[in-house]
């Protein structure tokens, strides 16, 4: 099916860092049909990588096998990318801004991957409903090509 300024990807995880590959290679897959450029991809790499990671590290204090689901959809000049997860309630958006002025002796550890994804994106935000997490990030992105000829997909349990 042909989309026009639309696409759609779904990805459902286990709380395994070793997925984080396999998220990145079904992202890439997607965004590389749109052209987007090189700043645009690095930033959603590493909002991606950060998110991902502090669900898997800090989400489960159980470590009991988990799913965690990542929907990636582009609409017109935005990237949203969600992550639910049943782990621990944690809000990202209300996480404490790190002083990045502060010398490194004194900084608390932790916090610089939430502002670096803060940085990145045009918006983000957490919600807490069914017992799950669900982090929105939203970025405006810059596209190198035309948005005419995309595919939609549809990706379920990469694992």
């Amino acid at each position: 099916m042909m989309c026009r300024d639309k696409c759609h990807c779904t990805l459902v995880l286990k709380n395994d860092l070793d997925e984080i590959d396999s998220v990145w290679a079904a992202i890439l897959d997607v965004l590389e049909n749109f052209g987007l450029d090189r700043r645009d991809l690095f930033q959603i790499n590493l909002v991606v990588d950060e998110l991902f990671t502090n669900i898997v590290s800090y989400a489960y204090p159980d470590k009991g096998e988990h799913d965690i689901e990542a929907n990636i959809s582009i609409e017109k000049k935005h990237l949203v990318v969600e992550f639910v997860d049943d782990g621990i309630e944690f809000n990202p958006v209300e996480f404490k801004e790190p002083d990045i002025c502060e010398s490194l002796q004194k900084r608390h550890e932790g916090g610089l991957g939430i502002h670096f994804c803060r940085k990145c994106n045009t918006n983000c935000t957490h919600e807490r409903k069914n017992g799950q997490n669900h982090v929105t990030c939203i970025k405006r992105i810059h596209k190198t090509r035309s948005f005419d000829k995309l595919i939609t997909y549809q990706i379920i349990n990469v694992h």
